[in-house]
């Protein structure tokens, strides 16, 4: 899990720029080992505990699953959305300087 904070839960009435950019926030938020497919329980830390509490878990499918379907609705693919704020995470870190 990255610094980036929980994301907010994203609005009922969300429009596909809302929605991505949920998207990228979670991706941020949960870090490079994101992926659309895996729940929310079953990330864990280096040590094996889980990453998430079942509140957290049950807002963040929660989450994704709103995300999705607005995506799917206005033509996006949600995972291509995914992969971009992938990319830019990877970039970012790119540029800061390594110890």
């Amino acid at each position: 899990m990255s610094n980036s904070s929980f994301p907010e839960p994203l609005p009922a009435s969300a429009s596909a720029v809302q929605a991505k950019r949920w998207v990228r926030n979670l991706v941020f938020f949960v870090g490079a080992g994101f992926h659309p497919d895996t729940p929310f329980c079953d990330y864990v830390t280096p040590d094996g505990k889980p990453s998430f509490s079942p509140q957290q878990c049950q807002a963040l499918e929660a989450g994704l699953c709103a995300a999705w379907l607005v995506l799917e609705t206005a033509g996006f693919d949600p995972y291509a959305v995914a992969y971009r704020a992938q990319r830019l995470l990877f970039r970012r870190s790119l540029k800061k300087p390594h110890p």
